[in-house]
């Protein structure tokens, strides 16, 4: 499909976009350069049959889950007891915010 001023035009419109004529122009030519780019991407066979495979979406994954495990706590207290600066269980830092 070829780009044409009547697309880019009608595409303006739609979008409420205000552009000089000059804008308008270099916005055709950039459509039609990326019309370019994009052409040999379009003669790529994505049929089953074709070279290009389909890929494996996250939520097609089996969801594998870890085994839970026990494991020893440590004890609040002695995590917290050597800082100076932990007080009703929150670690007090200086102020990174001038008043």
């Amino acid at each position: 499909m070829a780009i044409s001023e009547e697309i880019i035009t009608k595409s303006i419109q739609a979008t409420k976009i205000k552009l000089e004529i000059e804008e308008q122009d270099r916005m055709i030519e950039e459509a039609r350069h990326l019309e370019q780019w994009l052409e040999p991407l379009l003669q790529v066979s994505t049929n089953h049959g074709g070279s290009v495979h389909e890929s494996v979406q996250a939520d097609q994954a089996d969801k594998v889950l870890r085994e839970d495990k026990v494991r020893e706590v440590v004890d609040k207290d002695k995590l917290t007891g050597n800082s100076d600066n932990f007080q009703e269980g929150f670690y007090r830092v200086p102020s990174v915010i001038e008043e």
